[in-house]
């Protein structure tokens, strides 16, 4: 390398200064020295000859480190070669390139190295990119994308192809599915009418009863679902659900009738865990009660009924009553719920405009409900002596208005056999109150007020009962909902209806073992024959993907599977790019021989789906897009030469491009006469320098030869050659390292390489929108994300410092620094890591209040690691514990990088819980915030990362001393001084001056309590 740089070169390039030491320096240092090496020599002055010879040699020192300055650059860089160090060429930006394929293009293939550019800004040229691969085109549309947590259900298709930029987690999505518990039953219909409510109990675990009036309760207004106002008073496994002016029926899963439905919070949305035996319903009225929808007179019997005006005084019986006078009365809702108890209340006007009548002794009202077959029947017939009444109870018939001589109450059950009739062109359950027996007469008072007045031409006075008011309350009892349905994940799920067997518990959503942890990708056609390939864009989460190891600590599994008629099958073929959704990538795959069509999320389609099968994230992956038809391209150009050259079969041959830099491989074909002769020989060739290598002629065979960085590894039978990007020069081997090409006119042959990149290619979205070659196949074409990875060539100078970092790397652990570092790289989660020596088997005590030492881990290298805060739960008081990924992949770094004879142990640190009480003084009166203020400094002061007394986290093993919380509760702006402060350890028993801990251990403060003392 270093015979390929150019004098200018040399000479731009800055002269290293390997010991910057003067004349004076030198003398200065070794004047410090004589009174350590000679401490008898005393006299320092310049006339000493001592000092003459210190002068002597600093002086040969100093020319001697000028000629070592001096060193030309050319050994500099020898040196780095010899490291395999050399200048990087221009590295390629790339991106994926998104085509929208024309109709007819499905199942055509998209060459590999179509170009795609972008539009000519004034003198500038163009940027042109490649693509990398073949891309076989479909037309299928991605159309439905549900996100699970085998609990958890999300639609997310609105996120994907977005120009915001959004994204999800795929196995958790953004927008909740929606997940509702739908009651139906025919008494919901009472809450038309005002003061009337609906009790719901759910009988089942107590731990749920304080759960569903948090749900938020709907109905349907015959337009759509809107809230429900619940009433006060709920709670204990019961909703209490007020008026419902505009409820209106609709259909669910097959049932027409007033439907409630109640949506579980997102905290509840799991709901698996949920179950009940038994939801009730029960009825009533509140308050004053509710309105008669109509209540008529008839008098005497006669087929003359009146509408009588319940809005100012009305006679229910007349004002003169008389056998067979009767009353009806309808409720449409609160008669037709058999069982229902039914209170009609009768309110008295004033008593002196409307005195109470004075009825016979054998005085008989009858109380009936119609029946089968144009009849009445008896509820119970009642008399003005409550001791004496007629007939059996069995509807429980109370009556107080002693048979509507008084205002009061009558209240009976609803008979089961109550059927509905028409009256005056009403139709509806009705209830009548008929005249028998006896009569009713004017008051006594009334008779004596008219005989005294002697005008006896006045006309009668009425003897009819009167009320100002007929107002109606039920109750109905509690009886089982007649349908209760649970919808989730897109299913609805008849939990019961009036055939459940009762007593049997269900859960409120239950789980489907169709659909678990993944990430369900729906198609609207079925792929074409051939490989294709899925872009997934995942959000950075700070971590680095870059090395082979990953794949061999990765502890997550994705499984890629497609729907098929009888579930869901492996992928064929496929290969997951994007390990394991944790970077941006391709997943590839053959498309299904036999694709079957299926219905998952009410969607028919065709379905892919990513399931997640063994381990845990320690950071969830996000998904940002997700892109069909796309391929990477890189920011270059194919420069093709097929140029036949001559070889003189000379060790150490070299072949000049026509251009360069040059970036990436070089296809160069080498032909050579003897052809291998067994398949054996033929196929170790292709295995070594892969598919389509060998291309036969009539004289030999053109052997396409592979490129490596250097020769080192190479032996005799090698087909190989080296490249020197910067400059383009192509070099053979000497038949020791690397075998010679034969001789010959026509013998080697450059058939093409890349030219290009640079910083130039990194480019924003959407621009590179040009097909450089026109092809009916596509519609358009893009660039949805951002192109980066372009860099320039390295000059000389950094790749000197390079080299120089190289040789003082850290790449293997000999010390507790090294393995410090070490887990550092591993991943940048790591906030904080220890290496700690080896426990002695006798080191391992417990103190009291702190936790038993590991067993197992007395030989091995301790590596402590305290991971990263949670950028979404900042708290100070959680424990930082790494995960056992973040373990995992710690220990699988180091463990490439130790000597043979470490053991290692990666764990998190141990931490020693305590409790603080302290006793202050306050500086006023208001002590409000002075509790959490004085805890979370505590808390700060004792955090791993952020505490300490130099703010850089607690350190490991230090003792929490009570002196020093102290200082901390003292800074406090509202406490004037401490009075006492304790330390309790988990058990509540008292410290002694200070929490001890051991070398691995850290502090965890659970509780801080602040009691305020009075000055006196």
């Amino acid at each position: 390398m270093a015979d390929n740089l150019s004098k200018q070169q040399f000479q731009n390039f800055p002269v290293p200064r390997l010991d910057d030491r003067s004349f004076q320096d030198l003398m200065e240092e070794m004047r410090s020295l004589i009174p350590i090496y000679c401490p008898e020599w005393t006299n320092h002055n310049p006339s000493d000859p001592g000092i003459t010879l210190l002068e002597l040699f600093a002086f040969l020192t100093e020319v001697m480190l000028y000629r070592l300055n001096r060193v030309p650059v050319r050994n500099l860089f020898s040196l780095l070669d010899v490291l395999g160090v050399q200048p990087a060429p221009p590295v390629p930006a790339r991106t994926p390139i998104a085509f929208s394929p024309n109709p007819a293009a499905h199942g055509q293939v998209l060459k590999r190295g179509t170009q795609v550019a972008s539009r000519r800004t004034g003198s500038t040229e163009p940027l042109v990119f490649e693509t990398e691969k073949d891309l076989v085109l479909t037309t299928a549309r991605l159309k439905r994308v549900i996100a699970s947590s085998g609990l958890d259900t999300r639609d997310v298709t609105d996120l994907v192809g977005t120009p915001e930029k959004t994204s999800f987690s795929p196995f958790a999505g953004t927008k909740a599915i929606e997940r509702f518990l739908y009651l139906c039953d025919g008494r919901f219909m009472t809450l038309r009418e005002v003061g009337m409510r609906v009790h719901i109990r759910f009988s089942g675990p107590s731990a749920y009863r304080d759960l569903y009036a948090r749900w938020a309760w709907e109905y349907f207004n015959g337009e759509g679902w809107v809230p429900a106002r619940l009433a006060v008073g709920h709670g204990g496994g019961e909703v209490i659900l007020d008026t419902m002016p505009d409820l209106s029926e609709t259909e669910i899963d097959g049932v027409v009738g007033p439907w409630l439905r109640a949506a579980p919070f997102p905290s509840e949305q799991e709901g698996s865990q949920i179950h009940f035996d038994e939801i009730g319903v029960e009825v009533e009225s509140v308050e004053e009660g509710v309105l008669p929808d109509a209540v008529f007179l008839n008098p005497g019997g006669e087929s003359i009924y009146t509408n009588l005006d319940l809005s100012r005084v009305f006679y229910p019986l007349g004002e003169y009553p008389k056998w067979e006078s009767a009353c009806y009365i309808m409720a449409a809702e609160l008669f037709r719920a058999a069982g229902t108890k039914v209170e009609l209340d009768f309110v008295a006007p004033d008593q002196d405009a409307y005195p109470r009548p004075d009825p016979t002794p054998d005085l008989t009202l009858r109380i009936e409900y119609p029946i089968a077959g144009n009849r009445w029947a008896l509820i119970r017939a009642v008399t003005p002596n409550p001791f004496i009444q007629s007939g059996a109870n069995r509807f429980n018939l109370e009556d107080d208005t002693r048979a509507l001589r008084r205002g009061g109450t009558i209240s009976f059950v609803v008979p089961e056999d109550l059927v509905e009739r028409e009256i005056q062109g009403i139709h509806g359950p009705w209830i009548r109150i008929r005249v028998v027996s006896g009569e009713y007469r004017a008051p006594q008072a009334v008779l004596e007020a008219v005989e005294a007045s002697n005008r006896f031409d006045l006309p009668d006075p009425k003897v009819g009962p009167a009320f100002e008011a007929l107002q109606i309350r039920s109750r109905a009892p509690v009886a089982p909902v007649q349908h209760c349905v649970s919808y989730s994940d897109f299913t609805l799920t008849r939990l019961w209806d009036a055939n459940r067997p009762r007593g049997t518990s269900v859960q409120l959503f239950p789980p489907r073992d169709d659909y678990t942890c993944a990430l369900y990708l729906g198609f609207s056609a079925p792929f074409p024959p051939g490989t294709h390939a899925i872009f997934f864009k995942i959000k950075d989460d700070g971590e680095a993907y870059s090395e082979d190891w990953e794949a061999r600590i990765a502890m997550q599994r994705v499984r890629w599977e497609v729907a098929g008629p009888d579930g869901f099958v492996p992928l064929p073929k496929c290969e997951d790019g994007t390990l394991h959704l944790k970077h941006d990538g391709y997943v590839s795959f053959q498309a299904p021989s036999e694709p079957a069509m299926v219905e998952l999320f009410e969607e028919k389609g065709y379905w892919i789906r990513a399931r997640l099968s063994d381990g845990e994230y320690d950071v969830a992956p996000e998904i940002e897009d997700i892109r069909l038809n796309a391929v990477d391209a890189l920011h270059v150009q194919t420069q093709t030469e097929n140029r036949v050259l001559p070889s003189d079969g000379q060790a150490f041959q070299e072949i000049r491009l026509n251009r360069a830099p040059v970036l990436g491989n070089v296809r160069i074909w080498v032909k050579e006469k003897e052809v291998p002769r067994t398949p054996e020989d033929r196929q170790a060739l292709v295995d070594d320098l892969g598919e389509n290598a060998l291309q036969e002629d009539a004289d030999g065979i053109w052997c396409r030869w592979k490129q490596v960085d250097h020769f080192f590894r190479a032996g005799p039978d090698s087909r190989c050659f080296r490249l020197d990007p910067h400059h383009g020069i192509v070099s053979f081997g000497d038949g020791i390292r690397g075998r010679i090409p034969p001789p010959g006119s026509r013998v080697i042959r450059i058939e093409s390489y890349w030219i290009g990149g640079g910083e130039r290619g990194n480019v924003g979205p959407h621009t590179l929108t040009i097909l450089k070659e026109g092809n009916s196949l596509i519609g358009s074409v893009d660039n949805p994300f951002r192109s980066d990875g372009g860099t320039e060539a390295e000059g000389l100078e950094e790749a000197a410092r390079r080299g120089t970092r190289l040789m003082f790397s850290v790449d293997r652990a000999y010390r507790a620094e090294d393995f410090e570092v070490l887990a550092r790289q591993a991943s940048r989660r790591v906030a904080r890591v220890a290496c700690l020596e080896p426990r002695p088997v006798e080191r391992r005590i417990t103190r009291r209040g702190e936790e038993a030492a590991d067993v197992g881990d007395e030989d091995r290298v301790r590596i402590i690691v305290v991971p990263t805060q949670a950028p979404n739960e900042p708290s100070l008081k959680d424990r930082l514990i790494p995960s056992q990924e973040l373990i995992r992949r710690v220990e699988c770094f180091l463990e490439d990088r130790r000597t043979l004879n470490v053991k290692l142990s990666v764990r998190g640190p141990r931490y020693v819980p305590f409790s603080v009480v302290c006793t202050v003084y306050l500086r006023g009166r208001m002590a409000t915030g002075v509790e959490e203020d004085v805890s979370e400094r505590l808390y700060a002061y004792l955090h791993p990362l952020v505490g300490g007394e130099d703010g850089k986290g607690w350190p490991l093993g230090h003792a929490v001393r009570r002196v020093a919380l102290f200082q901390v509760v003292s800074g406090c702006p509202q406490v004037l001084s401490v009075l006492d402060m304790k330390m309790y350890d988990r058990q509540g028993n008292p410290l002694e001056g200070s929490l001890q801990l051991r070398d691995d251990q850290l502090p965890s403060l659970t509780s801080v309590k602040v009691e305020a003392a009075e000055l006196r």
